[in-house]
């Protein structure tokens, strides 16, 4: 049986669409530059270009998050420019190819350097307050 609920119904996280640079980090500690796309508590959306999924996602459509390399991602939150920047370890979970260099990559959270979960912790509540329900 089809469990009828949309992918969005069942994230356990609400996703807030962006548009803000992101500097990847490969493990050999080559630095790609991307775009989130959306932001969450578990994860972001990432795009990025295929350069850059050959060093963090080596079988590229094919990866599984159990196949994935831990990777870093600097980023600021939006509207947080006084904030200071974020650094996280993540995992690769999805990739997809939208156009002939251009990926979506989708990264779960592993974990946040000094204070970055408490400022995204922040960014959410702050989101939802002006959020409609």
């Amino acid at each position: 049986m089809v469990n009828p609920k949309s992918a969005a119904e069942r994230r356990l996280y609400k996703r807030f669409e962006t548009d803000s640079p992101v500097e990847i980090v490969a493990e050999n500690g080559n630095t790609h530059d991307a775009r989130a796309l959306n932001i969450s508590l578990a994860g972001m959306q990432l795009r990025c270009d295929r350069d850059a999924v050959r060093e963090i996602a080596p079988k590229g459509e094919k990866t599984t998050p159990d196949q994935s390399p831990i990777v870093r991602v600097r980023f600021n939150l939006p509207r947080a420019d006084d904030k200071p920047r974020i650094e996280a370890d993540v995992r690769v979970v999805l990739v997809r190819r939208i156009s002939e260099r251009g990926y979506h990559v989708h990264v779960q959270y592993e974990f946040f350097q000094g204070n970055g979960y408490n400022e995204l912790e922040d960014f959410v509540d702050a989101m939802l307050e002006h959020s409609p329900l």
